[in-house]
């Protein structure tokens, strides 16, 4: 990032600070509805700000979205095992689960929409304008660890353990992509791929 100016850190901390207060705050009913709003919201601040640096990252490639394809689909099968195994050692994470699809309604495809603005949004948040401003400050891993750990504590909002673990096991893939592929198609395609899949075509049960 030689020759451009350092991001700012702290604008985007009140942003983060704002989607966990919108994630804590808002009935799970409504969720998907006021969060997504909130990410349209945040989009435009975030492309208006991050200006050339903000198109760059967006700027699409068959390359990152083929990978993004790729990626999301291994995601998405490896997490049927993945549940399957954590069901098998604990054994309250079934109903915890269940509970959870209750409460959202996100295996509604009715639902999908609004899934993708926060599936992107996030990306351009935590994988984009936060990795980047954590990366002129840091080294590339502990701007990783970094992004990903404001990434968890801003969703430890919603108070649910499970979405803490899918949050920290997803969040670091994510954002390794970014890193790999220095775009965010990747790491949203993979994203929307994978909540596509668990979310509304094939919920876990």
């Amino acid at each position: 990032m030689h020759g451009e100016q350092r991001p700012r850190l702290g604008p985007l901390l009140l942003v983060a600070l704002g989607w966990a207060v919108v994630f804590g705050a808002v009935e799970r009913e409504e969720i998907l509805l006021w969060l997504s709003v909130y990410a349209a919201l945040v989009a435009v601040v975030l492309i208006w700000i991050g200006g050339a640096r903000a198109r760059k990252l967006l700027t699409p490639r068959s390359r990152d979205i083929a990978l993004g394809l790729v990626a999301g689909g291994l995601m998405a099968l490896l997490t049927y095992p993945a549940y399957a195994l954590g069901a098998a050692l604990i054994a309250t994470l079934r109903a915890e689960v269940a509970q959870i699809y209750r409460e959202t309604g996100v295996a509604m495809a009715s639902a999908l929409p609004a899934l993708l603005v926060i599936v992107a949004v996030e990306e351009l948040l935590w994988r984009g304008a936060i990795f980047d401003a954590l990366r002129a400050r840091w080294s590339n891993s502990k701007a990783v660890a970094g992004a990903l750990l404001l990434y968890i504590v801003t969703l430890a909002a919603g108070g649910s353990w499970i979405v803490l673990a899918v949050a920290l096991s997803c969040g670091l893939v994510w954002t390794l992509l970014r890193l790999w592929t220095r775009g965010l198609w990747t790491p949203i395609v993979t994203h929307a791929i994978w909540s596509t899949t668990i979310f509304v075509l094939y919920p876990l049960e």
